[in-house]
């Protein structure tokens, strides 16, 4: 029997598996890994991989034996592998053998230029939402196969989509609020934005989480996590440990979670969610739009008892919910593109005209991690100004750019400033860097070792 090191990974549907000594078991990140599960042990299954019979320990409630399919989705140095559950054979569709997503190339490049013909019409409306949503089933499961200049051109043109109405998604959802009627928006969250006067770091982390760009991947943990009560609900002496998690998690144990998650993703499953107070969806702009719409939909159903007046708004609300959704599948699409969490700020403040961020997470080496986080924010008063944040091994360095000579003396007499609010954080800041405004930022992010996997945000 060969043991594995492994890691606990109780929610992702996961194994981490270390290759034992005088054993080679040779994987690929992406590579589809068909194994027999032989026999399912407490916190652990036997498997045969490769014609090795290996004993790997792990969270992943596995239920049944027979043969079932795992994706290579990490390794780090050639001793560790990561597979990820994706199912067992007997539950695939007939002709499908979990196969990596193909990339349809062609596909794409027509999608762009239907893209691009969309934004050249006067007086566009922007990216028609079905091709957001059908470039996103075309793009490849790996990124790296997508390549560069076709992802150069769908950044840009993505980019481009989410400014052409010269209307920022902050300013869209106060509006649609202010229009929409007490009794459609009675169980909405009337703060889905953080107002600037009441602005803390938990908010704003909270309320980046929440902007509907991470919604799938919570979702997902949200049905992973199902799985996992459901396994231990069956007997396990944890189950009773597991069932005291919020009520929001209880409401899976009575249904299909894969069902669920389908229906949820389709908007058809938010108000059950919403209903169990889950806290890793009530409150998530994506949620809450689906939710919207899903009542302003219902309310046109009554037309027969509405004004004119009432009707029209209510339309109205419904195209604008459509646009905002559209505009948040365009940064989930810039996300998948660029290999990030790319995101709007979530902030209300008269003083910024539109504001975006991105995270990234580079690659581990024997000193540690490296992540970074760009801020391009376009300021009433002080024009446009980018800081890039870069921190290695819990040390961290900050670049700022600005197109005003004027607001970048500003930020230069605030260094210590800076520096002193770091330290009291407990925080290392190393350097601060100003770049001439013509310059761009070091492009760490398509560097060898630079930044190549994305924030993984979890419910």
């Amino acid at each position: 029997m060969i043991y594995f090191k492994v890691t606990p990974t109780p929610v992702d549907s996961s194994l981490t598996l270390a290759k034992p000594s005088g054993k080679e078991l040779s994987f690929k990140v992406g590579d589809i890994v068909k194994a027999e599960v032989m026999n399912i042990l407490p916190n652990a299954a036997v498997l045969r991989i490769k014609g090795e019979v290996v004993t790997a320990k792990t969270e992943t409630p596995l239920t049944q034996e027979g043969a079932a399919y795992f994706k290579v989705v990490a390794s780090s140095k050639g001793n560790e592998f990561k597979l990820q559950f994706m199912g067992y054979a007997d539950e695939m569709p007939a002709g499908q053998t979990a196969q990596p997503q193909a990339f349809k190339q062609e596909a794409v490049t027509q999608l762009m230029r239907d893209m691009a013909q969309s934004l050249a019409k006067p007086g566009s409306a922007g990216i028609q939402p079905q091709t957001v949503q059908d470039i996103l089933k075309s793009l490849p499961s790996d990124m790296s196969l997508l390549p560069k200049d076709i992802k150069n051109q769908l950044q840009a043109l993505l980019q481009t989509g989410l400014k052409v109405t010269g209307q920022t998604i902050q300013s869209r959802v106060g509006a649609l609020l202010e229009q929409l009627p007490p009794e459609v928006t009675q169980n909405v969250k009337a703060d889905m934005l953080v107002s600037i006067d009441k602005l803390v770091n938990s908010q704003l982390k909270s309320a980046i989480q929440d902007t509907g760009v991470a919604f799938e991947a919570k979702m997902k943990s949200l049905a992973d996590l199902a799985k996992l009560i459901e396994y231990a609900s069956q007997g396990s002496d944890r189950s009773k440990t597991i069932m005291r998690e919020p009520d929001g998690t209880k409401i899976f144990t009575q249904a299909d979670p894969q069902q669920a998650q389908k229906q949820a993703a389709a908007g058809e499953g938010v108000k059950i969610l919403l209903q169990g107070d889950s806290h890793a969806v009530k409150g998530d702009l994506k949620a809450t739009l689906l939710q919207l719409q899903q009542v302003v939909a219902e309310k046109l159903d009554q037309a027969d008892t509405l004004t004119s007046q009432q009707t029209q708004t209510l339309k109205n609300a419904s195209s604008q919910i459509d646009g905002l959704l559209k505009d948040v599948e365009s940064f989930q699409l810039l996300s998948k593109v660029t290999d990030s969490f790319y995101t709007f700020l979530p902030v209300s403040w008269s003083e910024l005209k539109d504001a975006e961020v991105i995270f990234k997470r580079g690659k581990s080496d024997a000193k540690g991690l490296s992540y970074s986080c760009t801020l391009n924010l376009d300021l009433d008063s002080f024009g446009k100004v980018s800081v890039m944040m870069f921190m290695y091994n819990r040390d961290f360095f900050v670049s700022f750019k600005t197109q005003n000579p004027e607001f970048q003396k500003l930020l230069s007499s605030a260094v210590d400033d800076l520096k002193t609010a770091f330290e009291e954080k407990g925080l290392s800041l190393k350097g601060v860097n100003f770049i001439e405004r013509d310059a761009a930022f070091p492009d760490e992010m398509e560097s060898e070792n630079g930044f190549t996997k994305s924030i993984n945000i979890k419910a």
